[in-house]
């Protein structure tokens, strides 16, 4: 494999391409987070951790940290369960307009993070559409934002997954007259 780089022309040219963003990489990451660091950790010419439990003993750090839980907790709780029956909807139904449904909610799926955010901004802020709501610059604001990006992610995922998943028994089952429950329901047959 080696001698196939060394006598291919194109090698040597893939491998100078893939220098390319391990160089953007090592320029506008790595090198800032290690100034960073060594600030932080290096400050003296002498290695001082004493920092660490300082800041992470104070109040204002946990308050922080349990509101990220806290947030995080429920945005996935709130996702899942409203991403799951829409993903089971839109992937293993089938109705009109099923493609346009599944076009606008996977959406926030190829919007940038940074877009999510000004748009919610722009819509919330007391001179928005939705400013009435006084949501702006609350919690709910950002468990609103958090559930309209990942819910896309979800159903996506799960969707993509139950597409592809054979129905047959599903479809044996209904054809013989279970109802939609049974066709759900585990048989106590298998194991």
């Amino acid at each position: 494999m080696l001698s196939r780089w060394k006598s291919a022309p194109s090698g040597w040219l893939l491998a100078a391409l893939m220098v390319l963003p391990l160089a953007f990489l090592a320029v506008f990451f790595v090198l800032p987070l290690t100034g960073m660091l060594a600030r932080g950790f290096y400050p003296d010419g002498a290695w001082d951790f004493s920092g660490v439990a300082e800041v992470l003993g104070r109040d204002r750090t946990i308050r922080v940290i349990g509101f990220t839980l806290g947030m995080a907790l429920a945005g996935t709780t709130i996702t899942t369960c409203l991403g799951v029956p829409l993903a089971y909807v839109l992937y293993r139904l089938r109705f009109p307009g099923r493609g346009l449904l599944r076009a606008i909610v996977v959406m926030p799926f190829v919007l940038p993070t940074v877009v999510v955010g000004v748009m919610f901004r722009a819509l919330l802020s007391t001179s928005g559409p939705l400013g009435f709501m006084g949501l702006d610059g609350t919690p709910w604001a950002i468990l609103l934002a958090y559930v309209f990006f990942n819910l896309a992610v979800v159903v996506r995922t799960v969707g993509g997954t139950w597409e592809g998943l054979d129905t047959r028994a599903e479809d044996s089952a209904a054809t013989l007259g279970a109802t939609p429950w049974q066709v759900c329901a585990p048989s106590p047959c298998r194991h």
